[in-house]
């Protein structure tokens, strides 16, 4: 049955199939990388093809791939064209592998990249997307338009991580409704300066404040309120650009010393000094 979709394949898309073959039981579609999405979106939709379920996608490294010349001898293969010599082929394979769960046939496709612009088409997040969202749930897709599949340029990265902290504060929309771009200096600025942030650390040392203001029983030189004075005055001290300056790692170490201790002084004036000896209830 797969043969029949390997002649499928290249009587839709003619030069887009660039080599077919089966090898060890499966049928194998090269693809041209630009057609990549037009040849898949087809495979699922149509219903003689029926292709729903990828089942992997992988790389295949071919760093050490020799074919014999034209006297038998094994050379290793051009990777780059070369004193007017074309390419034998490009250093990496991206390989799909598709199964149709109505008609029960499976292939594999392949993209050959070069080493200088090892990308394929975002075809396979998409899909993942495309079928989470389908089911209902809520997505947050991050996509490159300089990368492939993962991000591994510097800035991409960081883009990733900070995008990613703001996502675990439940505040990635909160910041771009105020910030046009996102800026580790300004991610930085919210999250830890702003006080109408609820998650940020300004918020957090003012509830403190507030909270044991209300209690009415700390003496204003007590060592929590104390405590939750220095706290107050570090976060006052500093903006987004001191914090980089200074180190934000740095800051952040010094912030939780400054949280341990307010930890000590309320456990020795709020619970100590009441329980004395007493067991705590368990």
């Amino acid at each position: 049955m797969a043969q029949k979709v390997l002649a499928a394949l290249a009587a839709k898309f003619g030069d887009a199939i660039e080599h077919t073959e089966s090898q060890h039981g499966d049928e194998i579609a090269v693809v041209a990388r630009d057609r990549l999405v037009e040849v898949v979106t087809w495979l699922k939709d149509d219903p003689a093809m029926a292709f729903d379920a990828p089942v992997f996608v992988t790389c295949i490294d071919l760093f050490d791939l020799r074919r014999p010349d034209a006297n038998g001898r094994l050379v290793e293969v051009l990777r780059e064209p070369q004193d007017g010599r074309a390419a034998d082929v490009p250093r990496f394979e991206v390989c799909y592998q598709l199964r149709s769960s109505q008609h029960r046939h499976r292939i594999r496709l392949k993209v050959r990249v070069p080493e200088n612009d090892p990308r394929v088409p975002r075809t396979e997040s998409e899909q993942m997307v495309a079928r989470v969202q389908k089911n209902g749930t809520p997505v947050w897709y991050l996509m490159a338009a300089d990368e492939g599949h993962g991000f591994a340029k510097r800035d991409n990265v960081d883009y990733y991580q900070w995008a990613a902290l703001l996502r675990s504060l439940s505040g990635y929309e909160a910041f771009r409704r105020r910030f046009p771009s996102l800026r580790p200096l300004d991610v930085a600025d919210f999250v830890v300066l702003d006080g109408d942030f609820p998650r940020s650390l300004r918020f957090a040392v003012d509830r403190m404040a507030q909270a044991l203001a209300r209690v009415g029983s700390a003496r204003a030189d007590s060592p929590s309120a104390r405590a939750v004075s220095e706290l107050s005055e570090l976060l006052a001290k500093s903006d987004g650009s001191a914090l980089f300056e200074a180190g934000l790692h740095e800051f952040l170490q010094r912030f939780l010393a400054g949280i341990s201790d307010l930890h000590g002084a309320l456990q020795r004036e709020y619970f100590e000094a009441h329980l004395g000896d007493a067991a705590c209830a368990t």
